[in-house]
């Protein structure tokens, strides 16, 4: 099974696939979050704005 976390593509697309899948899997069985964000930066750093980012809410 590949590593849902695991994804080769643009920043924006990336961020968009990690809030997916934490959605996803936050949401059972349990009601689950009520927002998810995901900001992403290149290399090992977080200095600056992010790359790309992205956001989910209930309401």
């Amino acid at each position: 099974m590949p590593n849902p976390l695991e994804y080769d593509g643009p920043p924006q697309r990336a961020a968009n696939h990690l809030r997916d899948v934490f959605v996803r899997t936050l949401s059972r069985p349990a009601p689950g979050p009520r927002a998810v964000r995901v900001r992403l930066w290149e290399g090992t750093g977080i200095d600056g704005e992010p790359q790309a980012e992205t956001e989910w809410s209930r309401e």
